[in-house]
């Protein structure tokens, strides 16, 4: 049997590159935080919401103005239409009014495309992907009309009633124009 030595450089370096990863081992340890912290949640959480979800949301809303607006990332009057339904809800949204939005893109395209457009934007009301294949399902459970046709915004009254609708963009005084009279006349 025949012993073989590995010459003292050998070992020398051995030790060194050993230190070497022990040390790159505790920048990278370091760099990740505290093991007990929590990640952050989204700041813009969207949710993929079925039919039913959307009708719930829509009652649940009972005894405030609801604005409820269908939209796309992939629909040029959509995007035109956002930093205005964006400041509408910053400037509005509150005890009385309340802002829900859904989108139609693909629930794939949640982080891919749609929360990036919510943190781009800047969106501060709820986001929500539309779970059904068609929306004359979405309109059965919250009784609109509605042909699908994007954007498309809708007014309920204080009794969870649509009285207000447009298929197209619309921009903070024309939803102010709509909801004003809603908060006078049913707060009265």
């Amino acid at each position: 049997m025949i012993a073989t030595h590995k010459p003292k450089t050998s070992r020398a370096l051995s030790r060194v590159r050993i230190s070497l990863c022990l040390l790159a081992a505790a920048v990278l340890l370091g760099s990740c935080g505290a093991p007990d912290e929590a990640p952050a949640a989204p700041s813009h959480p969207v949710e993929l919401a079925s039919a039913t979800r959307i009708e719930s949301l829509v009652e649940n809303s009972r005894g405030r103005v609801l604005v409820l607006n269908f939209w796309a990332t992939w629909c040029p009057p959509c995007v035109e239409e956002m930093p205005e339904l964006a400041s509408f809800a910053r400037n509005h949204v509150g005890e009385e009014v309340e802002f829900l939005s859904v989108s139609s893109d693909a629930p794939s395209t949640r982080d891919t495309l749609v929360r990036p457009f919510a943190v781009e934007y800047d969106l501060p009301f709820p986001v929500y992907i539309m779970g059904v294949d068609h929306p004359a399902e979405m309109v059965e459970h919250i009784g609109i009309e509605w042909d699908g046709g994007l954007p498309a915004t809708f007014i309920f009254n204080k009794d969870g009633r649509a009285v207000h609708s447009w298929v197209g963009p619309v921009d903070e005084q024309i939803l102010m124009a709509a909801v004003r009279p809603l908060l006078k006349s049913e707060s009265d």
